[in-house]
Order: C-alpha cells, then sequence, then structure tokens
C-alpha cells in the first residue's frame, strides 16, 4: 500500500475551507453597505430577482476604507455605483481588499459588477469574479450570490480555484455562513489537482496527484470534508475510489482521519509488483506531522499484491495496515494485520518471463509450485524496517494452510497443515518464504488429488511443525514435527517423539520415543521408522520388533500352528508394503511363537501367495514327526531343520529347504541338498518328505544314502533310491545296495524293490 498522495491533503483542505473565508468578505461588504451605501451596475437584469429598474443616482470611483480603532478592517473601492428608487445597489469593477490583526492584508475579492439589495439581503458578484487570499488562493467564477437571510453564498457557474502547488474547479457551490452551520458545497463535477511540491536533494520529486468527484462540502462545527460520487484520487500508477470519502481535520486543519466508503478500492502499478485494496470502507490514520501511521479496510475486505513470481491476497473483514517514518522523511509499511473474523492469505504462484528465468528467485519451467492458502481468526504480516519486503508472518486461532500440487497427477497429493499458530519467515529480498512453523495440536493432512485415487489421506498430529521452504520452487521440501507424534492411514497408525517428511522421497521417518507402527493385525517397532506415503510402504531401522496379534493375522504366510496365539519377529531392518501384503526381514531374524521358530538373515512374506521364503543360514523348529518307542505307540517329536533357504505354501501345506538341507528329530537325522516336507492339513505335523541330492539318512545304528528319499509318516517308511542305493546297518554288519531300498525307520528290516517286483539287490556283511 502506497501513501505518497496522503501527503497533499493539509493543502486541498485549505484550499476548500478558503470557502468560508469568501463569506467572511461577503459580511464585510454587507457591513459596509449599511453604513455607506453601494455601487453597482445600472440596468442589469438578474431575472431570479424582482429589482427596479428605475436610477436614482449615480456616483462616480468611490472609495472607502473600514477601520477599528488603530486597525484597519477593509479596503473597498468601485469605478461606479448606481442607486434604484427599491434602494438596491449596483457597482461596476469592484474591488474589497481585507486586513489581518497585524494590519497586512489578507486577501481581496475583485469583479466587473456587483448588485446588493438590502431589502432582500442578496449581493450578487458577476462577470469576471476573483478572489485571492493569503497572497496564494484564488478563486475565478463569473457568478457569486450572497443570500443575507440564510447566510448562504453559492453559484451555479464553473468556480476555479489554485494555491500554490493545488489547483481545481468544479461547477458550481454553496458557502453557509450562519453561525454553528458553516458548511461549504461544491456541486458537480470536482476536480483537483496537486503538484508535488519543490525540493532540493538526490531524490526526484513525485508525481502530481488528481482527484475527482461528483460533488464536495466541508462541516466546520465537524471539522470535516466530504467527498461524494465516484471519487477518484490518483497520483501516477496509484488510484484510491470510492462512492464517497471523509476527511476529519484537527485544530490546525490538518487531516487526522480519512474514510473511504462504498467499494472504496486503492490500486498500485510499477514495474516489480501490482497492488490493489478493496473493501466496504478504508480508512487512513495520520500523526502530528501528518504522516500516514495507520490504514484499515473493513467490510469483504482484500488486498492482492502480483509479483513477477508470485500472487499474494489477503482476504478478512477487516485488515489493518500500519507504517514507521524512516530516516528519508518518508513512511514504510510496518505491519499488515487482519482480524474480526476468519482472515485468508493465498499464496499462487505465477509463471516467469523469459529474462526472469536468470533470477535465482524466479521459477523454472515445469517448476510452477505449490499454490498456498493460509486461513486463521488473527494474522500479521510484518516487513523489515525500512524496505517493502516481508520478514515475517503470524497466524493464530484455529491457522489452516493448505497446499495444492501445480498439477493433478495419481500420485500428488493435496496436503492441509492445521494448528493454533503458524510462523512463516521470509528471505531478505523478493518476498520468498523460507521456513514455516506451527505450534499447539499440529495436524497435517495428505489428501490425494485424484478422488480416483486407491491411496487413502494420512494424517500427522504433533505439537510441533518446521518446514523448509524450497526458493526456487516456492515448495515445502521438508516438514519436521516434535511432541508426541502421531500418524493415521485408515486403520494403520504410528506414533514417535518426532518424524521427518523429505517431499523430494514422499517419506515421513520416525524417531525418538520408541517408534511404533500399528492396525488391527499386528505392531513394529523399531529405532526408526519410514513411511513411504506415495507408495505405502514402510521400513523399520534398527532393533525391529513385530507383533502380529495372532498366526491368522499373517495371512497365513508363517507356518505356526496356533492360529489364535500372537506371532513375533525380530530383526535388524523390516521393508513392509501394504498394497501388495509384502514384508522384508533383514539382519538377525527370528520369528518365533512360544516354542515354534524360524531364524535367517533374510525373511520374506506374501500375504497374496500365502507364502514365506527364509534365506541365510536358515533354521527352524515348528513341526513334528511321529516316532515310535521299542514296541509301542508313535509319540510327536519336534522336527528342527537347517537350510541356506526355506520356503513355505500355505495352500499345499508344503515346507522346502534348499542349499545344504538337514532336518533332524530325537535321534534321527536326514541331510539333502533339496528337501520338501508335506505338512496335515489340520495340524503342524509332517505327513510326508522328498529329500532330493545326496541324501543322506541317520538313526543309531543304521545309514543310508541315495539320490532320493522319500519318508511317510504314517508308517515311518523310507524309500531310499539311487544308482545304487546303500543302507548300511552297523549292528548287522551288513550293507544293502540297489536301485531302491525300502526300510522302516527303528526297523532291522530293508526291503528291496517296490511291490514285490524283483530287483537285483547285493547284500554284503562285514567281517571284524
Amino acid at each position: 500500500m502506497n501513501a505518497r498522495w496522503i501527503h497533499w491533503w493539509p493543502r486541498l483542505i485549505r484550499l476548500i475551507a478558503a470557502g468560508l473565508f469568501v463569506g467572511l468578505i461577503v459580511a464585510l461588504v454587507i457591513s459596509y453597505r449599511n453604513q455607506y451605501g453601494f455601487i453597482h451596475r445600472a440596468g442589469e437584469v438578474y431575472p431570479e430577482y424582482r429589482m427596479s429598474r428605475h436610477l436614482v443616482s449615480v456616483t462616480e470611483n468611490i472609495r472607502h476604507l473600514q477601520t477599528q480603532g488603530d486597525r484597519y478592517l477593509f479596503l473597498m473601492t468601485a469605478a461606479r455605483d448606481e442607486l434604484y428608487d427599491d434602494g438596491h445597489h449596483e457597482l461596476e469593477r469592484v474591488s474589497l481588499e481585507v486586513y489581518g490583526d497585524d494590519g497586512q492584508p489578507q486577501g481581496h475579492i475583485r469583479a466587473e459588477h456587483c448588485v446588493y439589495d438590502p431589502s432582500q439581503g442578496l449581493v450578487i458578484f458577476k462577470n469576471r469574479v476573483t478572489a485571492t487570499a493569503w497572497d496564494t488562493l484564488s478563486i475565478q467564477t463569473e457568478r457569486l450570490v450572497y443570500e443575507q437571510n440564510t447566510g448562504l453564498i453559492h453559484t451555479d457557474q464553473r468556480i476555479r480555484f489554485a494555491r500554490k502547488q493545488l489547483s481545481g474547479e468544479a461547477v458550481g457551490a454553496e458557502i453557509h455562513t450562519q453561525s454553528g452551520r458553516e458548511q461549504v458545497v461544491l456541486k458537480r463535477h470536482v476536480s483537483v489537482t496537486m503538484e508535488p511540491t519543490p525540493h532540493s536533494g538526490r531524490w526526484p520529486p513525485s508525481e502530481p496527484i488528481h482527484m475527482r468527484c461528483d460533488s464536495a462540502y466541508i462541516l466546520k462545527s465537524e471539522a470535516t470534508i466530504h467527498l461524494l460520487g465516484r471519487v477518484t484520487l490518483s497520483q501516477a500508477n496509484e488510484t484510491l475510489t470510492a462512492e464517497r470519502m471523509v476527511v476529519l481535520l484537527d485544530e490546525e486543519h490538518r487531516p487526522r482521519e480519512i474514510s473511504a466508503h462504498g467499494r472504496a478500492m486503492m490500486q498500485s502499478r510499477s514495474p516489480r509488483r501490482t497492488s490493489q485494496v478493496r473493501a466496504d470502507a478504508l480508512t487512513f490514520h495520520f500523526d502530528e506531522a501528518e504522516r500516514l501511521r495507520r490504514a484499515v479496510a473493513e467490510g469483504q475486505a482484500m488486498a492482492r499484491l502480483v509479483e513477477a513470481h508470485q500472487v499474494r491476497q489477503m482476504e478478512a473483514p477487516r485488515i489493518e495496515a500500519q507504517f514507521a517514518p524512516t530516516p528519508m522523511a518518508t513512511i514504510a509499511l510496518s505491519r499488515i494485520i487482519g482480524d474480526h473474523g476468519r482472515v485468508t492469505v493465498r499464496f499462487t504462484p505465477t509463471a516467469p518471463t523469459a529474462p526472469e528465468r536468470t533470477d535465482r528467485y524466479a521459477l523454472w519451467p515445469g517448476a510452477a509450485g505449490e499454490n498456498k492458502t493460509l486461513t486463521a481468526d488473527w494474522v500479521e504480516l510484518t516487513y523489515r524496517p525500512n524496505h517493502h519486503t516481508l520478514d515475517r508472518a503470524v497466524a493464530t486461532g484455529h491457522a489452516v494452510l493448505v497446499l495444492l500440487p501445480p498439477s493433478s497427477t495419481p500420485r500428488a497429493d493435496r496436503k492441509v497443515i492445521r494448528a493454533e499458530r503458524m510462523e512463516i519467515e521470509f528471505y531478505e529480498d523478493g518476498n520468498l518464504a523460507k521456513v514455516f512453523k506451527a505450534h499447539g495440536d499440529v495436524r497435517v493432512e495428505f489428501e490425494p488429488v485424484d478422488p480416483q485415487s486407491p491411496r487413502p489421506t494420512r494424517i500427522t498430529h504433533s505439537q510441533e511443525l518446521i518446514a523448509q521452504i524450497d526458493p526456487t520452487t516456492h515448495e515445502f521440501t521438508q516438514l519436521m514435527q516434535s511432541g508426541d507424534f502421531h500418524y493415521v492411514e485408515g486403520e494403520r497408525q504410528a506414533k514417535s517423539e518426532r518424524a521427518i517428511y523429505d517431499a523430494a522421497t514422499h517419506i515421513i521417518s520416525l524417531v525418538g520415543g520408541e517408534p511404533v507402527m500399528w492396525d488391527s493385525r499386528g505392531r513394529l517397532r523399531a529405532e526408526r521408522i519410514q513411511i513411504n506415503l506415495e507408495t505405502s510402504e514402510s521400513r523399520a531401522i534398527g532393533r525391529v520388533m513385530t507383533t502380529y496379534y495372532t498366526q491368522r493375522a499373517t495371512e497365513g504366510t508363517i507356518p505356526f500352528e496356533d492360529a489364535q496365539a500372537p506371532v513375533f519377529i525380530a530383526a535388524d531392518h523390516a521393508d513392509v508394503k501394504y498394497r501388495l501384503q509384502v514384508a522384508l526381514y533383514t539382519g538377525h531374524v527370528r520369528a518365533w511363537q512360544e516354542d515354534s521358530y524360524v531364524t535367517a538373515d533374510r525373511l520374506e512374506l506374501f500375504g497374496k501367495e500365502r507364502m514365506m521364503v527364509a534365506t541365510g543360514h536358515v533354521r527352524s523348529g515348528f513341526y513334528r514327526a511321529r516316532q515310535r518307542k521299542d514296541g509301542g505307540s508313535a509319540e510327536p517329536r519336534p522336527v528342527f531343520a537347517q537350510a541356506e533357504r526355506m520356503s513355505y505354501w500355505d495352500e499345499e501345506r508344503l515346507v522346502r529347504y534348499e542349499n545344504g538341507a538337514q532336518l533332524r528329530y530325537g535321534s534321527r537325522r536326514l541331510s539333502a541338498d533339496r528337501l520338501s516336507v508335506f505338512l496335515k492339513s489340520d495340524e503342524n505335523e509332517i505327513e510326508r518328505a522328498v529329500a532330493e541330492g545326496h541324501v543322506v539318512v541317520l538313526e543309531p545304528g543304521r545309514r543310508a544314502y541315495g539320490d532320493q528319499a522319500v519318508y511317510t509318516a504314517i508308517d515311518e517308511r523310507v524309500v531310499l533310491i539311487g544308482v545304487p542305493a546303500r543302507v548300511e546297518d552297523e549292528r548287522a554288519q551288513l550293507t544293502h545296495r540297489g536301485p531302491r531300498l525300502t526300510f522302516l525307520l527303528g526297523s532291522d528290516k530293508v526291503i528291496s524293490g517296490a511291490h514285490g517286483s524283483s530287483q537285483r539287490v547285493r547284500s554284503v556283511r562285514k567281517i571284524r
């Protein structure tokens, strides 16, 4: 908001108030006529007044000096005085000079003709009427009428006036001179021009100020000037318009307050920026030095500033601007306040022109920046001293900041920040935001711009927030939240002491206060948790601990038996892809439920496929195998296995070990390159198993070797296939060889062939 034109108001006020001086002059003229008679042109006809045309006498070259004691009051001269039989006078080439208290001339009035009718209390100046005062004020018109009975001075002619650097004109005027009712009215087509005051120095003079309105009036008792109808004040590229304006004067006739009402608007243009202020009413307040100190816009107030890189707009029921004096004897904007209801400030980026692309603050092609809208009960913009650049913006009372991406893409998010208080710090030049802060019950919402997006709204809560802003794109590059941080994404939630959001990667990092994330299925703890808002993926780092509330919550990916008991997974790192229902644990991984467990270097869970893959130093113990006692019934024994890789398919109830597979239960051992274990459908007990490649079966007193072995749990039968397969019985000192050998675990019997088929079998007894 620029207020240079304000400094010309004292001259305008004194000019219009000079109309009261004209009334004083006319009153003195009437006083003289009551004592000495008057002089005017004979035969002049004034059809609106009834006057006789019968001439009685003529007096030439009259001159009269009115005094009071030793002090001069006024000097009146006329070339001719005609007296008519009805008592009225007509004077020709009239001159009236008025003196001040110091005896020096204060002003005069001249006219070609003057009519005075004492019966009607009427004085009429006509033809080239001029009046001057204070050696600088001049007034010109073709006719001026004074009605003594009403104290009214008026004219329907065009009136011109000038005083020093100020000049103007109007059509028609009224001056009410009765005590207590003093008033000056400019009736139509009021126009005033104020030239700049000449001064020395290196600063160039300002431009003239032009004022136009339909009419104007001055109330002396209220010390006010009223401008009415399409009021316009303009200076160079600045314009103030309203339906009416009111100027309030102090005792020295200096403006204390100027108010513009009815669709009031102030506009300013410069090579760097364009500004506009609109409201139902604009009010300007001044100090004793006639400097603007405060400007207030009320009633649907709007202030808009357009710059090369950004458009800023404030909307509020009330907007107040405060100004401060500068060392250069001018004023500078210091604060803008929006209050008295919900205040809205919009920051909209604009596309740069080609020359602006070299500016480090200009927007590059394709980097249009976010649209920002700030809403609060109270907003304050603070400017740097002696500058026109923003220093800080503060919003309090249910503050809301909305960030809209420059384009709508499937992955674009609308961000909404809510807090009790918000602050924005700006760079020293360019009016560009640098740091954003929010305090008290902070809430951040990430909402997909595309209404068809499958991504849910994500919400964060904290007590504090600090955001870094890129000076080129004007976008938030990083959000740092602290104080009881809480994250919500549908039924998934997370919490920590603080969190950092990186706009480039769309990742929120939770740190401090034992970060934890949970949903209806389970809970994840770690030293650091990262959540990707774009992909809904999560990463946990350091001392990771996952708890599934039940085995069913794992979607059948972990082959533990108790469907209602919790499942735990510990690791160094974890990556979870929620949309794909995939989880990856790495580094010293251990999954367990009561006594069942799986350990590995790496563990992957695939929820859609109901599959688990463990790799690297795999160890497991989660199912059983039956083992018969001597001549007794079979009892289940826990089975422990190890390999470099283990896979589990829940639908087939299949566990597969690869690369150095080993299985043991009780005193029995089985090793092979690959081992497939099929579990019963209703419990974690081996139904059958298939071993392939370098198969070795060990039990007390017996060893078996082959290329493949098939184990069936119902009869504890092992079918061994090889080229040849071999069974070594240390107790009987006997070795059996053949392409297919069958034996029962815990039994000395070895059967060759299949289903009674004839095969060549070689048996060798060892002799010690």
